[in-house]
């Protein structure tokens, strides 16, 4: 069984680390910045930044895992919000983005109504 640790000191030490010098909200304005969908180049890019952070704060051993998931991925115009039935019902929601770099998607949905 591994070593039980107090969640208060882990927060503490963490803040004390990753946020040395103030950068938390830096870097979580960073990691926002561009697209990172699970699977994509981003992700793995983002991954490999944050594991960097891990070891300049001096975590102990830092590691990357890959891990094959099943995600169906967002395509252009392959959104849609709509009430289908019954007909007298019927709507369908505009959605538009003002930054189309990551489509709108569920990734754990099954494509189709």
């Amino acid at each position: 069984m591994g070593q039980m640790f107090d969640p208060e000191s882990i927060r503490v030490y963490m803040q004390n680390h990753m946020n040395r010098k103030g950068n938390m909200q830096a870097y979580l304005q960073h990691i926002t910045e561009f697209p990172h969908i699970a699977g994509s180049e981003g992700n793995y890019v983002l991954g490999e930044w944050v594991a960097e952070l891990y070891k300049a704060a001096e975590l102990e051993e830092v590691t990357m895992e890959r891990f094959d998931v099943y995600l169906n991925y967002p395509q252009r115009d392959g959104r849609r919000l709509a009430i289908v039935k019954p007909e007298d019902l019927a709507w369908e929601a505009i959605i538009e983005e003002e930054r189309e770099e990551t489509f709108v998607f569920h990734g754990h949905s099954k494509s189709g109504d």
